[in-house]
Order: structure tokens, then C-alpha cells, then sequence
């Protein structure tokens, strides 16, 4: 779920939109989109972005749910999507990062990687950032789709990468985390969990939070690599 303001949105596997109000739960709005979703909505001045399984891309109003624009890919979406200036990016089921525009959906520019697109890009300025199902996360100029650099991990990336400063960290399936210059893809310093991720990761300041399979949740000092603490549910008694 995405919460904006007071109120709540999110998708749901019986392919509707919610938006629900944050505190008391009540329904405002919902939208059909007639197939499932597995992804998170994005919201931006007053826009709701939401993708479902039908290979369909939605931009609703957040007033009352009432449809923006609509348009139809060759594949199902397999990302949340990005909000950055005038553009939208997700990834899709062939293997394509689209870069639409926010208030029609005219697809502006696709690059192809090598497997699915998964993890939501990261946008800042003019570079969207962008895990690939193919082992690698590749830099690409947002105006034009154009590659900046890549990096190959050790596993599939599905986690969302963050941003702490100059680093881009990234999650491998296997359980590897790498900073990476944000300029150029160059690895700062790798560190081993020792669990498989899949999840997200979130940052705040210098630390990055990651929530692995192994039911373990850790906390990691970008700028060391370093592992401050870790939290297992195995350990409650």
C-alpha cells in the first residue's frame, strides 16, 4: 500500500484499485482494472499509477477513481512504477523498461534487457536505475533510455535498490549486497547476509534495512558495508 495525505491505495489480486481512508479504513473509491495486480500503486499530483496482469497500465484519478488514461503493452507488468518529472517507468514480462509519458501514456522510450524487469526503477535527476531478472542493474538516461553503465551481480536482482548518497546499493537473490557508484557502476564493497532477498530495501540516512528469506531482518551501514545488527524471528520466544 502507498499512503498519501490521508489516505491509503492499494492494489489487490481481484484486479481492483483501493482507496481507503488511512485512519478509520473506510472505502472512498475503488476502480476495477479486470485482472489481478501484484504490484504497488505510485501517486503524484493527484494521479494514481497502478499496472495490472491484463498487460495494462491504468492513471486514475486520486479524487474519486475515476480513469485518467489507459493503455494496453504486448506483456503482463511486472514492476511497480516510478514517478519522475513528466515520465513513468516500469518493466515488463518481455524484458523491456518502458518510459511513458505521465499525462497520456505515449511511450516515450523501451530498453530490452536480458529477463524480466521486476524491482520498481530509481529515478534521480536525469538517471532512472533499474534491477533486471538477467543479474545485472543498468544506469539508463531518463530523457532518452540511453545506457550510462551496467553492473553484473551474482544472482537475479528482484529487491528494489535505494539510494544513499553517492551509492546505489543492490540486492542479489542470493543474499549479496553491492555499493555502487552511482556515476559509473563501479563496486565500492560487497557484503554476504547469508539469505536469499527479495524483498525491497529501504534506507534511511546511512543505514539500509533488508528484510531477507531466511527470516532475518538486518540492518547494514552503507558507507562501511558493515552489519549493525540483525533480528531474527526465530528468536522470539
Amino acid at each position: 500500500p502507498v499512503v498519501v495525505e490521508s489516505t491509503l491505495y492499494v492494489g489487490s489480486s481481484d484486479g481492483k484499485v483501493y482507496a481507503l481512508d488511512a485512519v478509520y479504513g473506510e472505502k472512498k473509491w475503488e476502480f476495477n482494472t479486470g485482472a489481478k495486480i501484484w504490484t504497488s500503486p505510485a501517486v503524484k499530483d493527484d494521479v494514481v499509477y497502478i499496472s495490472n496482469y491484463g498487460h495494462k497500465f491504468f492513471a486514475l484519478s486520486s479524487t474519486d477513481g475515476s480513469l485518467r488514461w489507459e493503455i494496453e503493452l504486448p506483456a503482463a507488468i511486472a514492476s511497480s512504477p516510478a514517478v519522475s518529472g513528466e515520465k513513468v517507468f516500469f518493466g515488463t514480462f518481455d524484458h523491456q523498461l518502458y518510459a511513458v509519458d505521465h499525462t497520456n501514456g505515449d511511450v516515450k522510450w523501451t530498453f530490452e534487457g536480458g529477463n524480466w524487469f521486476w524491482s520498481t526503477p530509481v529515478v534521480k535527476g536525469d538517471v532512472v536505475y533499474a534491477g533486471c531478472l538477467d543479474h545485472r542493474v543498468y544506469a539508463l538516461k531518463a530523457s532518452t533510455g540511453e545506457e550510462i553503465w551496467r553492473f553484473a551481480a551474482d544472482s537475479q536482482i528482484v529487491s528494489t535498490p535505494v539510494l544513499v548518497d553517492n551509492l546505489l546499493v543492490v540486492a542479489s537473490e542470493s543474499g549479496k549486497i553491492y555499493m555502487l557508484k552511482v556515476d559509473n557502476g563501479d563496486s565500492e564493497r560487497t557484503v554476504s547476509i547469508g539469505g536469499p532477498i527479495v524483498a525491497p530495501l529501504y534506507a534511511e540516512k546511512d543505514t539500509v534495512y533488508v528484510h531477507a528469506r531466511n527470516r532475518c531482518v538486518y540492518s547494514v551501514n552503507a558507507q562501511s558495508g558493515e552489519i549493525s545488527w540483525k533480528f531474527c524471528y526465530s528468536d522470539i520466544k
